[in-house]
């Protein structure tokens, strides 16, 4: 035999019918994000972070669908990208596969960022924060009627997204900030939502995200957990501020249902 690199030992379930693998639960399929494409894709989220002078990187787990608890610093990503038959599998099932593509899965990623970062220095109680994005103690909307042709929020999920409530206008505005050379200065020039980038860019030029780091990190203080759907996030200290080489994301272990 020649010597190359080793091919992947496949999952016995990999060849199997689809009426078969849909009785498989989730917890017996064994797929991590460790050796899949989602390792890279949080790498690169990572030095996106790192470029943008921010020592916060969020953990990740798998479960059955996109999330970020509330009041916790990490993100949900679904099982299924975790594997191509997988994505395929949920391709036939639902018509399409939600973080799918490389583009795709980044813009989520960068989301939901957003969204562990508030947690994480629990930015929503700053003033500066609920005047510019609203109150995040809204009420979720079952439903939302967006105006399209509004200039107060970013563009970046599909169905102005934005616009659904106060703490996705700040994850959506985080993700425009976070992106590389998406040049938002330009392209929101004269918008109402010029002023929530730039207090996403102020954040980091004038240290507050980096003070609320340090502040997190000398407290030591344990972020409490709650239970959000059919998934369970371990406690874990605020401390997840350590910054992680980009060749070695933090991440945390298989699909648990």
């Amino acid at each position: 035999m020649g010597q190359g690199t080793p091919s992947v030992r496949q999952p016995r379930w990999v060849d199997w019918p689809e009426e078969r693998l849909l009785d498989l639960r989730m917890c017996d399929l064994r797929v991590r994000i460790e050796g899949s494409v989602l390792e890279d894709r949080i790498a690169q989220l990572y030095r996106e972070l790192a470029a943008r002078k921010l020592r916060f990187r969020p953990f990740f787990w798998l479960s059955d669908e996109w999330f970020t608890p509330d009041r916790v610093p990490g993100i949900a990503i679904p099982f299924y990208l975790a594997h191509p038959r997988l994505m395929r599998l949920e391709r036939r099932q639902m018509l399409e596969v939600e973080g799918g593509t490389r583009d795709w899965c980044m813009r989520i990623l960068r989301h939901e960022t957003g969204h562990a970062l508030d947690n994480a220095y629990q930015l929503r109680r700053r003033g500066r924060r609920r005047q510019l994005f609203g109150r995040p103690s809204k009420r979720y909307p079952e439903h939302y009627l967006p105006k399209p042709d509004s200039q107060g929020y970013v563009l970046h999920l599909d169905s102005w997204y934005a616009q659904s409530h106060p703490d996705e206008d700040f994850a959506e505005t985080f993700a425009v900030w976070l992106q590389p050379r998406s040049q938002w200065r330009k392209r929101y020039e004269n918008w109402p939502a010029l002023s929530k980038l730039e207090y996403m860019q102020t954040g980091t030029q004038t240290g507050t995200f980096y003070f609320l780091t340090c502040q997190a990190a000398l407290c030591g203080r344990a972020l409490p957990v709650r239970r959000s759907g059919k998934s369970e996030c371990p406690l874990i200290p605020v401390p997840t501020l350590v910054i992680a080489e980009p060749s070695s994301p933090v991440v945390r272990g298989e699909a648990r249902l």
